[in-house]
């Protein structure tokens, strides 16, 4: 069984969502089912995908008792938890900058008021 973040890691932001949406217990949508097999090659959830000889070669034709897992369960709320520490930290580290920019305007202005005063000294201005 691949390891929780195996599934993170191979898909964007987006996705992570669906997973969320699925592993609260939604039941998946046609266009969720590749979403769900995963889950369940995973261990995340439980059900049955069916994969027809007869539909495009690969493609689910249908997804049946779909379940996340206790597993399942507690990867969602850690992806829950990044998701909002993601948010978090994106929010704080642009306020960071900011405020470091205006910290550096504001020292570079001073610094440039003592090296005049420094240097009118050492001319004997």
């Amino acid at each position: 069984m691949p390891p929780a973040n195996a599934i993170q890691k191979k898909r964007s932001f987006e996705p992570i969502d669906t997973y969320l949406h699925l592993l609260s217990g939604q039941t998946p949508t046609p266009e969720h089912w590749d979403a769900a097999a995963e889950l369940i090659h995973a261990g995340m959830a439980t059900g049955h995908v069916h994969r027809s000889s007869t539909t495009a070669t690969g493609e689910i034709d249908a997804l049946v008792a779909f379940a996340p897992t206790l597993q399942g369960r507690l990867y969602a709320q850690q992806l829950q938890e990044n998701k909002r520490a993601r948010g978090v930290i994106g929010r704080l580290q642009k306020y960071l900058l900011v405020l470091l920019g205006w910290v550096g305007g504001v020292l570079s202005a001073a610094s440039a008021g003592l090296l005049n005063e420094a240097a009118k000294r050492a001319l004997g201005w």
